[in-house]
């Protein structure tokens, strides 16, 4: 089911409307070169499944909303699909780590989502029940922090961690990833990038990324102990996630703050 996912996932995504095309790799949502994180250190992030597989990350925004990108919504159907709360090793049953399953009962899609272009990768779910393990909830960048360049942000999940296998991590993984300048991200990317709903993070040299089965789970800055968001991962320029110059692409969270919390007030 899960290489299904991604395929159903990848095939929504083809390329941006009348600029550079978005090839297959690209679409890949994808850590590579991170570490194990610390159990539990992020309790705000979740594992998205379907019928028990992780396709996706995400992010709680309370106790009854989660943060993901838009491309992880809509390809299983709802009934199937189960948010992990306070989950690090993913091979233990929810109960063995203290941690919490709960079904969803809205996917919803940022209006404006394009999968042929990747753009507006945003996307809000709502828990059919509240989040009763311990957990904590992201705050959302108001723009000042994705546009510091080389400010040290920090992303996690469990994707791929090898770019050169398709066997995603058990556990939770964790790397840091400078604020990359747009215009040279862009570039990279055939200047189909939006300055407002993009932001990149990564090196040069691309020593670290994101990878295959990290899209949706946050892009973030540690400030006075609260995560705050500042992007979703969305893509990446192919399925070997370390590219020289050209890093991973996040929604840029500070565009979407109006309607995601629109969407976290309606039930």
């Amino acid at each position: 089911m899960l290489n299904n996912l991604f395929i159903l996932t990848t095939a929504l995504l083809a390329l941006r409307a009348n600029e550079t095309e978005v090839t297959e790799d690209e679409r890949e949502g994808r850590i590579i070169n991170g570490r194990e994180a610390r159990p539990f250190s992020y309790p705000f992030i979740v594992s998205l499944q379907a019928n028990g597989r992780h396709f996706c990350g995400g992010s709680l925004l309370d106790n009854r909303t989660v943060l993901t990108a838009a491309h992880c919504t809509d390809v299983v159907p709802t009934n199937e699909i189960t948010v992990n709360v306070r989950r690090h090793d993913l091979r233990l049953q929810s109960s063995q780590e203290g941690g919490q399953t709960i079904r969803i009962t809205r996917q919803t899609r940022h209006p404006q989502y394009n999968p042929q272009t990747i753009l507006n990768d945003v996307a809000v779910w709502k828990l059919a029940s509240p989040v009763s393990v311990q957990a904590s909830y992201v705050t959302l960048d108001n723009g000042q922090l994705a546009s510091q360049v080389d400010l040290p942000a920090e992303t996690i999940g469990w994707g791929r961690t090898n770019p050169n296998n398709n066997i995603p991590a058990t556990r939770l993984q964790q790397t840091v990833l400078p604020i990359y300048n747009h215009q040279q991200c862009s570039r990279g990317y055939g200047n189909t990038l939006s300055p407002q709903a993009h932001v990149c993070a990564g090196y040069a040299e691309g020593i670290s990324a994101s990878c295959e089965g990290d899209s949706g789970g946050p892009l973030f800055v540690n400030q006075g102990g609260r995560a705050v968001q500042i992007g979703i991962t969305s893509f990446g320029r192919n399925k070997q996630c370390l590219n020289p110059g050209i890093p991973t692409v996040f929604a840029r969270v500070a565009n979407y703050v109006p309607w995601i919390q629109s969407q976290q007030r309606s039930n």
